[in-house]
């Protein structure tokens, strides 16, 4: 199995992988990307908050994943490596419990970012989802 790696540049950028047997490691840029995933394993990485923010069509939950650094993103505050909570709701673009840094859309399955995590400021959106996403696909490195 083959493992790759792909990094956007500065501006938007469009990527389709056409088909992977392995692991492609899709490191976020600058710019609003459109991405397209294959049948492979897909980790979308982003270590800066002007990465996010991009399409992602064909994500498969329970096989793609999302890597965030821990040193930008808040969220897993055991230190484990896993997300320790994701609010869900219809329209939902920050959060309502405090201390909960990552919102899900349910009507668009929009991922968010929520800086403060007591939804006082609107959450940033992380990637537009053509499919939900769950707690388990996203981790910390």
């Amino acid at each position: 199995k083959a493992t790759e790696n792909i990094t956007g540049g500065t501006g938007i950028d469009k990527l389709t992988m056409l088909s992977t047997s392995g692991t492609t490691t899709i490191t976020g840029s600058q710019g609003d990307d459109v991405i397209t995933t294959a049948s492979g394993t897909e980790v979308f990485k982003y270590t800066a908050l002007n990465q996010i923010g991009d399409t992602i069509k064909g994500f498969t939950s329970g096989t793609d994943k999302f890597e965030l650094s821990s040193s930008i993103f808040n969220g897993d505050a055991n230190s484990n490596g896993g997300l320790d909570s994701l609010e869900s709701g219809a329209g939902a673009t920050s959060s309502t419990n405090s201390g909960v840094y990552w919102v899900r859309d349910t009507s668009t399955n929009d991922l968010y970012y929520d800086a403060d995590a007591n939804g006082s400021d609107p959450g940033t959106l992380v990637a537009d989802l053509d499919t939900s996403v769950a707690l388990s696909d996203i981790t910390f490195v």
